[in-house]
């Protein structure tokens, strides 16, 4: 039913033609877009996006059917009785759909997707639950210069250690769109944090080694390099996948591409980001940076507020500083990390 033509649905015609003049030939085209995506690619209001939803729910999606009592397995509804659901609730699921969200569940707890990738920042580690989640897509947004690549770059060593020392022992994948990487500075990390360690012969070159270094040098050539690799990424035992940064490819998308469809292009690379970190179970940190905006709308950080002489920038310029990338990729990150600057620290 998701590849239901929406021409077959009979839908109100206004909704049929703007949901054809906007390319979404599917049930899945739209059922699949989250609402703030629905709307901006329809161009409509919140009102008119949850219509075409339910309008295309209620003619794509399949009837609920009831379960008998009687082929409902004890053991798997002893998962939702623990759960706090009825047994009147559960006998309304599918019986198919059930057992998909069993199965799916049984090997996400399998494959140990809950693990962490400790930073060795205690505040940061403690807050995180233990460090950055695996399987999940992690975003680090702040201004120039407050050391989101060296962040990375003591991450990629991170994973890069052997178990035995705290890391996990794998290859690491680092997409630097800005040419911020340096293996050298990588190196002096390792040896400030881990001196004991980085005295071994050889070992820093080795560490060094297990580090891809990609430079796509735009958007299209990215999202190629992520189809190439989302297989061979368990293959080749890679442990983190970083991308410093993502704010810069689509910047340079933007300024070959109409404001209409700047937005395309990121939907795709986004949607690889997270089916490679969901399909591998590895964390994926990417990058993003600040942009001014209007104070008239929107949540904006605290960092460059104000400036060292008391002076607010917010109100001199009527602006402030917000995460790059728009709402749609705010929507899609599981953790975003602000990096601010307190009394002259990072």
């Amino acid at each position: 039913m998701a590849n239901m033509p929406v021409s077959e649905m009979r839908l109100p015609p206004h909704l049929g033609h703007l949901l054809a003049a906007r390319r979404l030939t599917s049930a899945k085209d739209v059922l699949s877009l989250p609402e703030v995506e629905l709307m901006a690619v329809l161009d409509a209001g919140l009102p008119t996006a949850r219509a075409a939803i339910a309008h295309v729910s209620e003619v794509a999606c399949p009837p609920c059917q009831t379960v008998p009592a009687h082929r409902f397995p004890p053991p798997r509804f002893s998962l939702y009785r623990s759960s706090g659901f009825g047994p009147s609730w559960a006998y309304r699921l599918r019986y198919v759909d059930l057992l998909q969200a069993l199965a799916l569940l049984e090997e996400r707890v399998r494959l140990g997707g809950g693990g962490r990738l400790a930073t060795t920042l205690a505040g940061l580690d403690k807050a995180l639950g233990g460090g950055i989640p695996l399987g999940k897509l992690t975003e680090v947004v702040g201004p120039s210069g407050i050391g989101k690549t060296q962040f990375c770059l003591k991450l990629a060593l991170l994973a890069a250690l052997p178990e035995c020392y705290g890391g996990l022992n794998g290859r690491v994948v680092y997409i630097d769109t800005e040419s911020k990487f340096s293996s050298r500075r990588m190196i002096e990390i390792g040896q400030k944090s881990f001196p004991q360690i980085f005295r071994q012969e050889g070992l820093a070159q080795k560490m060094a080694g297990r580090i891809l270094v990609m430079r796509p040098t735009s958007l299209a050539d990215f999202t190629k390099s992520l189809e190439q690799m989302k297989v061979t990424l368990l293959q080749h035992d890679v442990k983190l996948l970083l991308v410093d940064s993502m704010a810069a490819l689509t910047s340079l998308e933007n300024e070959k591409a109409a404001a209409g469809f700047r937005q395309h292009p990121l939907r795709w690379a986004l949607s690889f980001l997270k089916s490679i970190a969901e399909f591998s179970k590895i964390p994926v940190v990417v990058t993003n940076q600040v942009r001014s905006q209007s104070n008239d709308d929107g949540y904006h950080f605290s960092f460059e507020a104000d400036g060292k002489d008391g002076t607010n920038y917010a109100e001199r310029f009527d602006s402030h500083l917000v995460a790059a990338l728009g709402v749609q990729w705010a929507h899609a990150v599981t953790i975003r990390l602000v990096f601010e600057s307190h009394s002259g620290l990072s």
